[in-house]
């Protein structure tokens, strides 16, 4: 399974510095996609577990894509007083993110490694397959099928560096292999852990969000095949990404 934990063993874990007083550490514009797959997701009421050990069931089929480029903006070129790190400083302006106090930080559910917001803002992703799947027809929207889920930093930002708990929040566990449930959603560290069925997001709305999303098939092909899968991001500008995944046994 390829989930990352935003949790620590070590309670006195602190990311290095510098903070520069900002929960987003790290800004990225798009020009590429990547996708990886899996299984043993379940969603109920709002919350989400994941089972590194498989001991759930298959039946959580889901993709995860993530989106980078090249060209980053980061807390961490501070050093170098260099022009990367003059946009970041610009963006946090744009963004108003310059209040966040706390040392201690676990970052996201989905990205752990640092908190990661894009400057893309999205106006639509699709996901088809190559065939028939559940009565949709090869090459159709499965949207209506999928629940897709974010880290949404910039909604933490506006949320004055509280818990965001909208309509859209989640909350996220982990089922470890001795069987105890372990809560990701670290005491202590705000977190905006959202989503929705993949159909009624409006992505327009939602800038600066994080760069990966993880969409949850909320049905098993009713004929057992091997299926490809095939995510259209299409950014404001107009600007088309697209990318397959390796043939998929469901």
């Amino acid at each position: 399974m390829f989930i990352t934990c935003a949790c620590s063993s070590n309670e006195n874990y602190e990311a290095f510095p510098p903070y520069n007083d900002s929960y987003i550490q790290k800004f990225t514009d798009i020009n590429q996609i990547s996708v990886r797959t899996g299984y043993s997701i379940v969603i109920k009421d709002k919350t989400v577990t994941f089972d590194t050990e498989g001991k759930i069931s298959t039946d959580g089929f889901c993709i995860k894509l993530e989106a980078k480029s090249d060209q980053g903006f980061y807390a961490a070129d501070a050093p170098q007083i260099s022009n990367e790190y003059l946009k970041y400083c610009k963006l946090i302006d744009v963004v108003g993110d310059k209040n966040f106090k706390i040392k201690k930080r676990y970052y996201g559910v989905l990205d752990n490694t640092t908190s990661v917001a894009i400057t893309d803002t999205l106006s639509s992703i699709i996901v088809t397959c190559d065939k028939e799947y559940n009565n949709i027809p090869a090459n159709e929207s499965l949207n209506n099928l999928i629940t897709v889920l974010f880290d949404n930093p910039y909604a933490v930002v506006k949320n004055n560096y509280k818990d965001y708990q909208g309509a859209d929040s989640y909350s996220a566990f982990i089922l470890e292999a001795d069987g105890k449930i372990h809560n990701i959603m670290v005491k202590g560290f705000p977190y905006a852990f959202v989503g929705g069925e993949l159909s009624s997001i409006d992505w327009k709305t939602k800038p600066f969000i994080g760069n990966e999303w993880l969409f949850v098939f909320n049905q098993k092909p009713k004929v057992p095949d091997t299926y490809t899968f095939k995510i259209k991001v299409v950014k404001l500008n107009g600007e088309i990404l697209e990318v397959t995944t390796k043939p998929i046994q469901l």
